[in-house]
Parts: structure tokens; C-alpha cells; sequence
């Protein structure tokens, strides 16, 4: 198994000037050297370290995937006979393994199923139920309670959530006097409640939260009103309730905001000394941590935690990685669990593609022998591309 050793303040840390700080060994979960596999969406990530994702497959056709630094397992293939093809946003994978997915099948239909590895157990599918069909990435809880957003039979869309036992719960839809439209990746947390992107009836859009009864505004976006024109169809939701959400600013650029349905925070703009741009989506964890991945003015790309493109930084383009070159990356709306963990797809400069897993562990005390050895390290593995380069989006509208 292979991995890199980054230190991202390697040259404030030959100096003594950085404070104790997150080191990152980023682990090789599979790439497309493999003799399965040939391309890989962005991967998402449960709170012991393992991955879903799916790919490409060398054989032809496609499926879904969970993977740890120890291998591998089908959760659903194209070769299996029941479905044709998935959906190229991340599916969702929760804390005992089972992951949730969008797929269609042989027969024309199309539905949300979840697998563990063995029989798949169906959510919502449109053949025998009022959908119709459904949005490109459910979202699933601890408890195995899915989320997703689906058209119904009676013309309306929505967003609802579902076991595959019991009757769905409907979270919010069109037929309401508030919603237009929903996107189609909400997010679920522990306790049920549900984040999802909305086009209003009043006009603009917002991204909200609910669980059944009534929704929370976290924040909107509309010309002439408020502070940002878009945001990105994909939040992400973490258990105490707070979203996190690519925004597109008034007046130009881009930003990274949270909110909670009473304080909303804007953690990254890129109309500041530091980013040229801000990738969408993003991905908070339980501590209100939020990974992202933007441009820098300097040049280049990267992912962060939070706003100092130095201190924050994971991983650039241009650094060493796995035997060649950071060369692009994606992220997921669950791309960061709570222990800090970051999942992420990436691109080489040598034509590799694959999944990688950071693990963050604590770096020596300033000014210690242990630290400048670490610098010392990570300045001889650093190499970065010409400005310009900006990270590769997975939005797809």
C-alpha cells in the first residue's frame, strides 16, 4: 500500500514560526493501475476510514464500490444483471458499511437502492411506487435512513427519506406555496434531519433544512437581495444541524458558507488576498470543521480546512504523490468525518487516477528536532504547478 508523508508548513517549520499543526499520511485506497478499474467518481466517507465510489471498469461497464486501505468490495455492478448504469455523483456510505446509490436498472427503470456487499435492498424505485424519478446522490444516516430527492407521477418533485421498509417520509416538495424545484444531493444527518438545495416560489434559491414538520431557512441567494446570486445544488449537513455550502458572491467570486438557521458564516471568499476560486461541493464534519477545495492567487490548487491557504492546507497541486504528481482532485459533500479523516479523488501528472485517504495526525511542538526533520522532508518531496492551474470541478447542473 502506498503513501505520502505532507507537511503543508514545511518551510515555517525549517524557521520554528508554526504552531503544533495536522500532518497528513495520505493512504492509496485504489487507482486505475489496478487491473479492475479505469476511472472513479469522488468517494465519500464514514466515520471509520472506509470509502464508497464508484467506477469505471477495465472489463467495461461500472459499479459501485467501498474500499478501505485493506481492499475493496462490489456493492453493485453492471455485470451483475440487474442494474445498467449509476449515477456519477458520489454515493453515500455509512457508519456500518451499507452504502446508498442511484441507479438504473436493465429493465428501463430507475430507483435508490443500498448494498453492504451481498442482496441490495430498494429504497424508492419507480415501477412499482408514484416516482418517477430521482436525483444524482442520496444521502444515508447511522441508522440507515436514506435521503434523497425524486419527481412523482402527479408532476411535483421533492425531497424525502426511506428505509426500504417502512413508508417514505416526505421532507418538503413542490406542492408546497415555498418550493419550485429541489436539487438532487440533500443530506441526511444522525438525527434525521435533512439538508437540500430549493428553487423558491417567491423567486432565487436557498438551501434548507427539515425532517418532516416544518423547514429551516440557512441561507438564500437571489440578485439584488442578498449577499450571494447561487449556490450549489449539494450541502452538506453535519449532526449538530449546521450546513455547508459553495456560494456564488454579489458583485463576483465565489465563497465557502455555513449556517444553522440563526448565524450564517462565511469561512472562505475568494475575493480576498488568497483564493482565486472555490470549488463546489463542500464537506463539514460534527466539530464544524469544513474541507473544500480551491484556487490559489498565487497559482495553483489545493484542499483546505478552513481559511489560511498555509496553515489549512492538506495537499497542493504540483506535490508529490504516490510515485508522480498531484494533478487534479474531487471531493464529495462526505468527504470529511468527524476524526478529521479526508477521502478524495485524484488525478496524476503520470495519467493515474484513484482514491485517496488523509489521515491527519499531530505534528511534533515547534522548534523540535522531530518537526525539522518532517520539514526538512516535506520541502525535498514539494513541487508545484505553474500558476493558473485550478482545481476540477464535479458539478454537473
Amino acid at each position: 500500500m502506498q503513501q505520502t508523508l505532507l507537511l503543508a508548513l514545511a518551510s515555517l517549520a525549517l524557521m520554528g514560526h508554526c504552531p503544533a499543526q495536522a500532518l497528513f499520511i495520505i493512504s492509496n485506497i485504489t487507482d486505475s493501475s489496478s487491473p479492475t478499474f479505469s476511472s472513479f467518481t469522488a468517494p465519500s466517507l464514514n466515520s471509520v476510514g472506509a470509502v464508497a465510489f464508484q467506477a469505471s471498469l477495465d472489463a467495461g461497464g461500472s459499479g459501485i464500490f467501498r474500499g478501505t486501505t485493506g481492499g475493496t468490495t462490489t456493492i453493485a455492478s453492471t455485470s451483475g444483471g440487474s442494474f445498467s448504469g449509476f449515477s456519477t455523483y458520489a454515493p453515500a456510505i455509512n457508519t456500518a458499511g451499507t452504502v446508498a446509490f442511484q441507479a438504473s436498472l436493465t429493465d428501463g427503470d430507475t430507483g435508490v437502492f443500498t448494498g453492504s456487499g451481498g442482496a441490495t435492498t430498494t429504497i424508492a424505485h419507480n415501477y412499482s411506487s408514484s416516482f418517477w424519478t430521482f436525483g444524482q446522490a442520496p444521502s444515508i444516516n447511522s441508522a440507515g435512513i436514506v435521503a434523497f430527492q425524486a419527481s412523482q407521477d402527479a408532476g411535483w418533485t421533492g425531497v424525502f427519506t426511506g428505509d426500504g421498509v417502512n413508508p417514505t417520509t416526505t421532507i418538503a416538495t413542490s406542492f408546497s406555496p415555498v418550493f419550485m424545484s429541489f436539487g438532487g444531493a440533500p443530506s441526511i444527518n444522525a438525527g434525521g434531519a435533512v439538508a437540500f438545495f430549493a428553487n423558491r416560489d417567491a423567486g432565487g434559491v436557498g438551501i434548507y433544512t427539515g425532517d418532516g414538520g416544518a423547514t429551516t431557512t440557512i441561507v438564500t441567494a437571489e440578485a439584488g437581495s442578498s449577499p450571494y446570486t447561487d449556490l450549489s445544488f449539494q450541502p452538506s449537513l453535519n449532526d449538530s444541524g449546521t450546513a455547508a455550502v459553495r456560494a456564488n458572491l454579489y458583485g463576483g467570486g465565489t465563497g465557502i458558507v455555513t449556517g444553522d438557521g440563526v448565524t450564517t458564516t462565511e469561512v472562505a471568499l475568494s475575493t480576498g488576498p488568497d483564493f482565486a476560486g472555490l470549488s463546489e461541493p463542500a464537506s463539514i464534519n460534527a466539530s464544524g470543521t469544513v474541507l473544500f477545495a480551491g484556487g490559489l492567487d498565487a497559482g495553483g490548487f489545493g484542499l483546505f480546512t478552513g481559511s489560511d491557504p498555509v496553515a489549512d492546507l492538506v495537499i497542493h497541486s504540483g506535490d508529490v504523490l504516490f510515485g508522480s504528481t498531484l494533478d487534479g482532485l474531487q471531493l464529495s459533500t462526505r468527504s470529511l468525518n468527524d476524526s478529521g479523516q479526508i477521502a478524495f479523488q485524484y488525478t496524476l501528472l503520470d495519467g493515474r487516477t484513484g482514491i485517496a485517504l488523509a489521515t491527519p495526525v499531530l505534528a511534533p511542538e515547534p522548534g523540535s528536532a522531530a518537526l525539522v526533520a518532517l520539514g526538512t522532508l516535506a520541502l525535498g518531496l514539494r513541487r508545484r504547478l505553474p500558476a493558473g492551474v485550478r482545481p476540477k470541478s464535479n458539478r454537473e447542473r
